[in-house]
């Protein structure tokens, strides 16, 4: 059986490149597929043309990665490099929030002792200010008693601990910052009652300089001596008590 001559025509559909294909074959040579994108032909019975993983959507393989596991061809190594970063991540050291105000005595001395018995210094300092404040705030108390327990709360329970990083020393700050507000607010509320006290004493005819007497020792006792700011005021609250003193001395 003969060979078919040389020219014979391609069969009709086919393309240029089909064409110059079915020459090659008809002149006995092997078929070949010239490689689509890298330039490198590959013998058509592997399958691995360019053109057929261009058009099927998925990625360019060359025979080097075909081979290769799919974690090593998806970048499967990552993952294992995050697992081992993640577990060698330390637990965040939560500091306790601010102590309430107002609560019972039996509260805090709750607290003082789950603090004592996990061995929680904040907690204990953070409940021990809460119940200095609270003891404070008693209306019934003078206001010498009252300046007993917040000096007490700002010089044992607001001092931080020898070479504090930043989140223990803004803990201690904020502590003594909570002292100082109630402290103000409680000398705040008993200086205006004085100042309505003098008001009506001077309405009813009294001597202003007998007022002024009885104003220059009651503030002397509530800010102290001296125009300086003390330790147990913030300067917001000081300014107040300055103004209404001033008033009357």
């Amino acid at each position: 059986m003969s060979n078919e001559p040389s020219n014979r025509k391609p069969a009709a559909g086919l393309t240029a490149s089909d064409s110059q294909w079915w020459n090659w074959k008809s002149k006995g040579k092997q078929s070949v597929v010239r490689g689509a994108g890298s330039g490198l032909g590959y013998p058509a019975e592997r399958g691995r043309g360019g053109s057929g993983a261009s058009s099927s959507g998925g990625a360019n393989t060359s025979p080097a990665t075909a081979l290769l596991p799919p974690k090593s061809q998806t970048g499967g190594s990552s993952n294992s490099g995050s697992s081992r970063r993640t577990g060698s991540m330390q637990p965040t050291r939560q500091l306790p929030s601010m102590p309430e105000i107002g609560r019972p005595e039996s509260f805090y001395a709750k607290l003082v002792h789950t603090a004592d018995r996990q061995g929680d210094t904040h907690a204990h300092e953070a409940a021990k200010v809460g119940q200095y404040v609270t003891l404070a705030m008693d209306p019934s108390l003078s206001w010498e008693d009252k300046l007993k327990y917040f000096q007490h709360a700002l010089k044992r329970h607001c001092v931080p601990p020898p070479y504090p990083d930043d989140d223990v020393w803004m803990f201690y700050q904020q502590l003594a910052e909570l002292v100082r507000a109630h402290c103000g607010q409680e000398a705040l509320r008993l200086a205006s009652l004085e100042d309505d006290l003098y008001a009506a004493r001077l309405s009813m005819g009294q001597s202003r300089d007998k007022i002024e007497d009885d104003a220059e020792q009651y503030f002397g006792r509530l800010l102290g001596s001296g125009d300086h700011c003390s330790e147990w005021f913030n300067d917001t609250d000081w300014s107040q008590l300055k103004l209404i003193r001033d008033q009357w001395i």
